[in-house]
């Protein structure tokens, strides 16, 4: 008898270890994607915007980041520590958030595989992906597979490159669309495509994302956009120092990777882009973090409140001249009927 109750013990000890995710009261929101939204250690200069969001989500809610650098949407799907892991530990309830398309573009609009069946004897990069083929084949085995474990897909379009052009504009590839310079297969040899027109989306898989959200019904934000529009504003206003100062310099150089302040400042637009829109993920949103009012309106759009008055302050309490991405910033604003809600905002004040 005592030999039977050991084994017993042992046996549920086991199974409590291969359960994936013990049932706590908390929604859970998986992340699966790439270099700029995963993980990175704290000696690092790199950021993902994805390890900075859960500054931004409330304690209803609990953020499992996956993302792996280097890797595309094929790459990710094919490899069983990666997706094989994320989709065995997802369970009826959760959340999983989708970006993919860095890595998706290094075969130049190509996808290896199609390149191998059409004989040719050259190859492309095995993690490319052809934006309205393969890409958008990838996006919906992670919904798909998602929905049959009950879980909730979200799909986001990829942050945009710190490309710019002369005008200060982020240039068509810097916003993920191959359109000016991609590949082809001709009579089993990979050649230059011809130049798309700016209408022509075969080779955007930003447009390509929106798409799939489209057709699979699912709700998705447009990071590429935002962050698109936020590089060209700080650009327009202070050159392209004002933009390098969220992305990874003290390093290298680096146009795509952001720096601790700039996956902060992604997080915070993502959080306020999951809000606005309805998502799933709108009841998880730390509002007062995010910068969101109280009726329930982003201070972006919050045009009924004028503001009084604003006053910036450090980590230590220093009243400052300018907002920081680590400081404090009390606002009031005077609202319709007449009444002041004073707020404080953690971070940079939108």
């Amino acid at each position: 008898m005592k030999n039977y109750l050991q084994n017993l013990a042992a046996g549920f000890a086991i199974l409590l270890i291969a359960l994936p995710v013990i049932a706590d009261g908390v929604t859970h929101i998986w992340t699966i994607g790439d270099s700029t939204m995963c993980n990175y250690k704290q000696n690092e200069e790199r950021r993902g915007w994805c390890q900075e969001l859960p500054l931004y989500i409330n304690a209803n809610a609990k953020v499992h980041n996956h993302g792996h650098s280097g890797y595309s949407s094929k790459q990710f799907y094919n490899s069983q520590n990666d997706w094989g892991k994320t989709i065995d530990s997802i369970q009826a309830g959760d959340i999983l958030i989708i970006q993919f398309a860095h890595n998706d573009e290094k075969g130049k609009g190509l996808d290896n595989d199609t390149v191998k069946a059409l004989g040719c004897t050259n190859s492309v990069d095995k993690r490319g992906t052809t934006p309205n083929g393969s890409y958008k084949t990838y996006l919906k085995k992670f919904i798909e597979e998602a929905r049959a474990k009950g879980a909730t897909p979200v799909l986001a379009t990829s942050i945009c490159r710190r490309k710019f052009d002369t005008n200060g504009n982020i240039t068509r590839s810097g916003r993920h669309d191959l359109g000016d310079s991609y590949q082809i297969v001709e009579n089993k040899k990979i050649v230059s495509g011809p130049k798309l027109s700016a209408d022509d989306h075969t080779m955007d898989f930003s447009y390509q994302l929106e798409q799939v959200a489209q057709e699979e019904n699912v709700p998705y934000i447009d990071l590429m956009t935002v962050t698109k529009n936020e590089w060209e504003r700080l650009y327009a206003a202070g050159g392209v120092d004002s933009v390098k100062q969220y992305f990874r310099t003290h390093e290298t150089n680096d146009e795509t990777h952001l720096n601790e302040p700039g996956a902060q400042l992604v997080a915070k637009m993502a959080a306020k882009l999951f809000y606005d829109g309805d998502t799933p993920l709108k009841p998880f949103i730390n509002t007062e973090a995010a910068g969101i009012t109280t009726n329930g309106i982003s201070k972006a759009n919050a045009e009924s409140a004028t503001v009084v008055s604003k006053t910036y302050y450090s980590i230590d309490g220093t009243v400052l001249s300018h907002p920081l991405d680590n400081g404090i910033t009390i606002v009031r604003q005077k609202n319709s009927d007449g009444s002041v809600t004073v707020k404080k905002v953690a971070g940079r004040d939108f």
